[in-house]
């Protein structure tokens, strides 16, 4: 049991030091794991969400499929519960088979580059696996910078 969860921890803290390496502090907010022991009538796999005592990021709605060309997608919104805007934010996926082991890693940002403060942005990690469970991190950076001025966010949930 130890070895279960001393791979995957030492995965997120060798991915956040060289995150790191550049000078800048991620911000790692959320992790979201699934068993997926089981499957809906359309082939989507359920999961369940375990949050940080109080992230900035979160994660909602995530839920996944298989596509026709075989790829697994990951799919939710990231919500900014903070208080600053954040920038270049990623999901980072590690995907286990049934004994435990990780089998791939995948990555992929949010739709907005820059996610105000009671903004939800939409993500899609995609990889070409088909695993047992998964584990979801999101890291962003705190800023300053604004949104650009008159870009549509109509499809977006503002959660004011």
């Amino acid at each position: 049991m130890k070895r279960f969860l001393l791979v995957p921890l030492v995965f997120v803290i060798v991915l956040l030091c060289s995150c790191g390496s550049s000078g800048t502090t991620k911000t790692a907010a959320v992790t979201t794991s699934s068993a997926l022991p089981s499957t809906t009538a359309s082939g989507s796999k359920t999961s369940t969400t375990t949050t940080a005592v109080h992230p900035v990021l979160q994660t909602m709605g995530v839920t996944s499929y298989t596509d026709e060309n075989g790829y697994y997608h990951l799919v939710g919104e990231v919500l900014n519960t903070g208080n600053t805007n954040m920038e270049n934010i990623e999901i980072i996926a590690t995907y286990y088979d049934a004994s435990g082991t990780v089998i791939g890693t995948g990555n992929n940002d949010t739709e907005l580059y820059i996610l105000p403060v009671n903004t939800a942005t939409p993500f899609d990690v995609l990889q070409k696996i088909q695993p047992a469970t998964y584990r979801l991190t999101v890291q962003g950076d705190p800023t300053t910078d604004q949104p650009f001025p008159g870009a549509d966010n109509t499809k977006h949930r503002n959660f004011d």
